[in-house]
């Protein structure tokens, strides 16, 4: 089923090849956005951008194509390049989604390895950090556009063993606070979104002893996302939502 809600925008999501950033992907596809999607796996990105394709109809995606690129978050390059060629093929965008992640070791503080810490911390917080200076190129001078975290439950309370995760998750919510008080005067929204645990392959490696069948799917959170995405309030800029809240009672809305 696809609508038109975002007939027009551009989004960009990152870690769109597999798990909630895929659904996200999908969902903004199927609303109408023209969607770009990036990871390290070009495997996952073609097969999504087949899917999309295959959903929504060769036709209706000749003036909004989905597209992927091949992009390591950890380079501050790539990052850059990303967006310019966004910026040469759609000419703005509208939406972005922080959602791709790396886990990390599970392990304590005083032994966690330098080098992971290093490689979470520069995907997980300062790629967010450097694609949204990188679209508010775009999106200030427009005066519209919404940015959307997805964070975690461990980037509010810290727990052992989270290590790297954690504290660039606390990182990213601090992150959307600061660019939601400096952005408000362009209308632009800034959106922390904690999906909670979730049906995907970094859950699994985190609770591998999980049974997966009894956690939400990443459909569930991509609707929350949705939701939360196509409500032009600037009252919840700034504000850190859990989709398992929204998956309870699905047809309410997002509070101010």
């Amino acid at each position: 089923m696809s609508g038109n809600q975002l007939n027009g925008k551009v989004a960009l999501v990152t870690g769109g090849g597999r798990g909630i950033g895929r659904a996200i992907a999908m969902r903004l596809a199927a609303e109408g956005a023209a969607v770009a999607i990036c990871s390290r796996t070009e495997r996952e990105l073609k097969e999504t951008v087949r899917e999309i394709t295959r959903r929504n109809g060769e036709a209706r995606l000749s003036s909004r194509q989905a597209s992927y690129r091949v992009v390591d978050l950890a380079s501050a390059a790539a990052i850059r390049s990303l967006v310019r060629n966004l910026r040469r093929r759609y000419f703005k965008i509208d939406i972005l989604v922080n959602n791709a992640s790396l886990l990390g070791p599970r392990r304590p503080i005083a032994e966690y390895p330098f080098k992971d810490w290093e490689a979470v911390l520069k995907v997980n917080l300062t790629a967010p950090f450097l694609l949204a200076q990188e679209v508010l190129r775009l999106m200030i001078p427009q005066e519209s556009g919404c940015i959307l975290n997805i964070t975690s439950s461990v980037g509010r309370r810290g727990r052992a063993q989270w290590g790297g995760y954690s504290v660039s998750k606390f990182g990213l919510e601090g992150l959307t606070q600061i660019l939601a008080e400096e952005l408000r005067e362009h209308r632009i929204r800034v959106l922390a979104l904690n999906p909670g645990g979730t049906r995907t392959a970094m859950r699994a490696a985190a609770y591998p002893e999980e049974d997966p069948g009894r956690l939400p799917p990443p459909d569930a959170v991509a609707q929350v996302a949705l939701d939360l995405l196509l409500q032009d309030d600037m009252a919840l800029s700034g504000q850190s939502f859990d989709a398992r809240s929204f998956m309870k009672a699905p047809a309410e809305r997002p509070p101010a």
